[in-house]
């Protein structure tokens, strides 16, 4: 017997309403706020605001969309019975979802692993030599280098610990999501990994031995 595959994605985003893997669900908070945004400029923030501000941004959405996939009946009772739950590296919500009902929760990454969202899964980035995103960094990685790379690490750090979590904690805790875990733990739980490309051409870096990362080409 084949695996059955599902897609479960928002109906707004109706470029992937025709496959047959794919089962939309209503999105209305997400929606809502596209439409009241829709009607303000938003080329000059996205020309004038920071990484962080960007990020925001964008996990402001992503929170609306999870709300509404958690917050659909149908899905939910249709993802309860799966058997393993694959998110992005990007999108924390699988986490969320997986943690929910205690399935198998395999990440992809399609970007860099550096990604201020690796920080929830435990991938080992330590500043001392592995770039941090969006760090403007040389190829000899001087001292000056060093202490950017460094200082990038801080600032998600920071935004994963005080913007991040507490957007998702809020979700966490409004549908009930195992009560005796805190956010750390939850946004955490992942069993494996898969990047798109190995270290060798990426960046290097160390391996736990709790964590297994694979790569795919």
């Amino acid at each position: 017997m084949f695996a059955q595959v599902k897609i479960f994605v928002g109906a707004t985003q109706s470029y992937a309403a025709n496959d047959s893997n794919v089962r939309v669900y209503n999105d209305d908070k997400l929606a809502d706020t596209m439409m009241r945004r829709a009607s303000r400029p938003s080329s000059r923030f996205f020309k004038t605001a920071s990484d962080l501000e960007q990020l925001r941004f964008l996990f402001m959405f992503q929170t609306l969309y999870c709300d509404d996939l958690l917050g659909n009946s149908e899905v939910m009772e249709d993802i309860k019975h799966a058997d393993l739950v694959v998110g992005e590296i990007l999108y924390l919500c699988s986490a969320l979802v997986a943690d929910k009902f205690d399935i198998p929760h395999v990440i992809i990454s399609a970007a860099t692993l550096s990604t201020p969202t690796g920080l929830a899964f435990g991938i080992p980035s330590p500043p001392s030599y592995v770039p941090q995103w969006g760090a403007p960094l040389t190829h000899e990685l001087k001292f000056v280098d060093r202490v950017k790379n460094v200082v990038k690490w801080m600032l998600w750090y920071g935004f994963y610990i005080y913007d991040l979590c507490p957007m998702f904690n809020g979700l966490k805790v409004k549908h009930g999501i195992t009560p005796s875990k805190n956010i750390h733990e939850t946004l955490g739980r992942v069993d494996l990994i898969l990047g798109q490309m190995d270290f060798v051409l990426e960046d290097p870096r160390p391996l736990l031995p709790s964590k297994y990362l694979g790569y795919y080409k």
